[in-house]
């Protein structure tokens, strides 16, 4: 696959994104050339592993959300994570790379199953992007006890824990929480530390744990955040 193979309609329709086309198409250079930067001009097979496929062009839908609103800095930071864990090549051997059927660090994906050894594992799939509503602002803690500049964290969600006051009524609690952060539909997510400040749906609150869940291979799927 080539870097330009990312169409706007992958962009709006699989993606979700809300740029225009015509900024899409103004900030989209601008992603290629530092992909080409970060990964020295490899690609991807587009007939093989239809996961890393997948999350190959959601970095760079991921990309051109971030050159718009934040420029290239901001933009470089956001590929550069997304494109962590994808797997991508020089140039793919076609005996290696048959249709539906990906050879890749001594492992096979076929048909949606990773194949290790005699074990058959079904891939786990992303949280679905309705599931996740959300959108939060995280803040890192620096090592001088400042906070970093906001980040912004799309498609997420927020879970508000339940507790029990004393006359046994059962309430929401504002101040605490689970945060779900999906590794493939998640925009511009991340492995946030704890100590983080996030904000969201109209609350600052503090990361006091971040759980990192894995799939088969050792590939995170999500994160789960508790928040207070």
């Amino acid at each position: 696959m080539s870097a330009a193979s990312v169409t706007y309609e992958f962009y709006r329709d699989t993606y979700g994104g809300e740029l225009p086309v015509e900024s899409f198409s103004s900030v989209l250079p601008a992603v290629l050339r530092v992909l080409v930067q970060i990964t020295g001009g490899a690609s991807i097979d587009a007939d093989g592993d239809d996961e890393a496929y997948a999350a190959y062009n959601r970095a760079l839908c991921a990309a051109c959300d971030a050159f718009a609103e934040f420029g290239e800095e901001q933009g470089r930071r956001v590929l550069h994570r997304r494109l962590q864990g994808v797997s991508v090549r020089e140039r793919p051997r076609r005996h290696r790379h048959r249709a539906g059927y990906c050879c890749r660090r001594g492992r096979a994906l076929r048909d949606g199953a990773l194949l290790h050894g005699s074990a058959l594992m079904i891939a786990l799939k992303p949280i679905p992007r309705r599931a996740l509503p959300d959108t939060m602002v995280v803040r890192t803690q620096n090592a001088d006890g400042t906070f970093s500049e906001g980040m912004v964290v799309r498609n997420v969600r927020f879970s508000r824990t339940q507790s029990v006051v004393d006359d046994a009524r059962r309430s929401a609690d504002a101040g605490a929480g689970k945060v779900y952060v999906d590794a493939v539909n998640s925009a511009d997510a991340f492995e946030v530390p704890a100590g983080s400040c996030v904000e969201i749906d109209g609350a600052s609150l503090i990361v006091v744990a971040c759980k990192r869940c894995e799939g088969f291979g050792g590939r995170v799927h999500h994160w789960e955040l508790t928040v207070r």
